[in-house]
């Protein structure tokens, strides 16, 4: 076709919208107009794709195409039923052809995988992944033939960013879209970048678009945080996330066991977390866990017992090889090759080749056991995800039910490391590029006057940041004990700054905080009102905290560009400060 010429849209479509959006009312626009919403989806049994919870409130989902039931996570906004083929969805036709999430996301949110054009494309035909509170709105990436932008569509469309990139139909390209506060950035092939800043939009759902052209979209990546009115709604999704949170933390738990070899020893840890809270409350997560731990331990024994039974001079397999059994001493096996002796330990044995041991002491379970296998790989000091994986496939195909583990092998976009939050040792500057930026309060550059490090197993790393308040000592203490945190800044930034404090009696619920250039002689210290509740948890800094202490409407900042002090310091005693959350987007950070 003459003139054709290829359009990936990446769009993120993250609507700044009121409450009540996603119940269906409208939403201001830029200029006002009303902003169309989808219709909300409640009362799902469930997500389908590869979940991992992740420890701050985010999750990530992962498509594959594996199994078709994940395209029940989809519905269809506009053409036919989507089909899966050779591990892509299939987008296509000659018209739009677009598919919605049924989850919506709020705040940042990236988005990964590999798109390809079938076909050689026809005038503006083009394929999109999006996250879209409203129809035609919020960001798009478009990615051409030679010309790649950053594009945001609304009333007042605006090309963001442009760079000059060559793609080519038919080849699968890479590609990660990211919104993190007020910042969009790009990559392509995991190196074309762009970058732009907005904060218009700030929820909304995954789409996924061709237009008047055959795609395939392949291993879709998705990062961000579920809208907690949309998980209201759907509380069987919120209590499936709720039990793979618990069940991952068990196997964190377990991990050490496995590795060390003490299966029986991870079996009683399981059974003992299950049977406490909050196990006891999430009957899946503790099923789950229990039943891993038990698999792993019945496979390891009956491979020790198959062992056992070998005799000298018996064939075996080991490396995809014959080879003769020579003894097994100390967790090592010795096998001969070719008058070639050779040290294997038994871990490191192919899945098959395992399961032959394991033949000789009782028969095979092959769900079960290869089940155990995958979380011998996955958990192993040195992990290996293929082998994994391929173990989990297998498992599956038995009837083994491996839902629950698929979110362990989640790949992420090599890029996406860029957009990790970073944390840092004590008494470092540190540079603040945008991304969100954790800081632990005790890696504070400066810690002064009464200002102390404490232990309490409750905070970060356990430990935190305050002036106790010794008994006969005042409410009040004095500024001059504070932390002092520096921050480096290469261009004007507002960022917005969140704080993980224990606050817990109206008469200790208190800072002085300034944010000065570094060396300033006498820092403007304001008030830092918090609201006075038990146990650790975050609080924005708002400048009109004495009139709206505890508000979550925090107060933007102004970085300089430089070394800027940023102090937290003693006004009433005994206030833990256990974290720092620095950000561009005014949302909140995890819990």
């Amino acid at each position: 076709m003459g003139g054709s010429r290829l359009v990936l849209a990446l769009m993120l479509l993250v609507a700044a919208t009121p409450r009540g959006v996603l119940a269906g009312e409208a939403a201001a626009g830029p200029k006002g107009d009303a902003a169309p919403s989808f219709p909300p989806t409640s009362g799902l049994d469930g997500l389908r794709g590869a979940i991992r919870p992740l420890p701050d409130g985010r999750i990530e989902l992962y498509y594959d195409w594996r199994d078709p039931a994940q395209l029940a996570d989809w519905q269809a906004l506009a053409g036919g039923p989507p089909q899966v083929a050779d591990g892509e969805l299939r987008l296509g036709g000659e018209e739009s052809h677009t598919l919605r999430h049924v989850a919506p996301f709020l705040g940042a949110v990236e988005a990964g995988g590999t798109c390809r054009a079938i076909e050689a494309l026809g005038n503006n035909g083009h394929c999109a992944v999006a996250l879209h509170a409203g129809p035609w709105r919020g960001y798009w990436l478009n990615l051409r033939p030679r010309q790649q932008e950053l594009y945001r569509e609304d009333d007042r469309a605006t090309v963001l960013d442009t760079t000059d990139a060559r793609l080519r139909a038919g080849t699968p390209h890479t590609f990660h879209f990211a919104r993190f506060g007020n910042l969009l950035r790009a990559w392509l092939d995991q190196t074309v970048a762009m970058r732009a800043s907005d904060a218009t939009y700030h929820q909304g759902a995954v789409l996924l678009r061709a237009w008047r052209v055959r795609a395939g979209v392949r291993g879709l990546w998705l990062l961000g945080r579920l809208d907690p009115q949309w998980l209201a709604a759907n509380p069987k999704v919120a209590q499936q996330l709720d039990a793979l949170r618990l069940y991952y933390a068990g196997l964190a738990a377990l991990r050490p066991l496995w590795q060390a070899g003490q299966w029986t020893e991870a079996t009683a840890k399981a059974k003992s977390l299950a049977a406490a809270e909050p196990y006891a409350k999430c009957p899946a997560a503790a099923r789950h866990l229990v039943e891993d731990a038990e698999a792993s331990a019945a496979l390891w024994q009956a491979v020790e017992a198959g062992i056992g039974r070998l005799k000298p001079g018996d064939a075996v397999r080991a490396d995809g090889a014959d080879a003769v059994f020579s003894r097994y001493e100390r967790g090592i096996l010795s096998l001969l090759r070719d008058g070639v002796e050779l040290a294997k330990r038994p871990a490191a044995l192919q899945g098959d080749e395992l399961l032959a041991l394991v033949a000789r002491a009782r028969k095979v379970e092959e769900g079960r056991d290869r089940l155990a296998l995958a979380l011998l790989r996955l958990h192993a000091a040195e992990p290996r995800r293929a082998a994994a994986a391929e173990e989990l496939a297998l498992a599956a195909r038995a009837g083994a039910d491996t839902a629950r583990h698929w979110g362990l092998l989640i790949p992420r976009p090599p890029t996406a490391e860029k957009l990790v939050p970073t944390q840092y040792a004590a008494g470092e500057r540190l540079a603040f590029s945008g991304k969100p930026l954790f800081i632990e309060a005790e890696s504070a550059a400066q810690v002064l006057g009464a200002m102390q490090v404490a232990r309490d197993e409750a905070a970060s790393g356990a430990r935190f940041v305050w002036e106790p308040r010794e008994d006969g000592e005042g409410q009040y203490g004095k500024p001059a004990s504070r932390v002092v945190f520096l921050i480096i800044a290469q261009e004007p930034r507002s960022v917005y700054l969140w704080a993980r404090v224990r606050s817990e009696t109206a008469d200790a619920n208190s800072f002085l905080f300034a944010l000065a250039p570094e060396g300033a002689e006498s820092p403007n210290l304001r008030p830092w009102h918090l609201a006075p509740r038990p146990g650790w948890h975050w609080e924005p800094y708002n400048a009109a905290s004495g009139v709206d202490a505890g508000s979550t409407r925090p107060s933007p900042l102004q970085l300089q560009p430089g070394v800027n002090s940023l102090i937290i310091a003693t006004r009433e005693r005994a206030v833990g400060l256990d974290k720092l959350y620095l950000s561009e987007s005014p949302e909140a950070p995890g819990p």
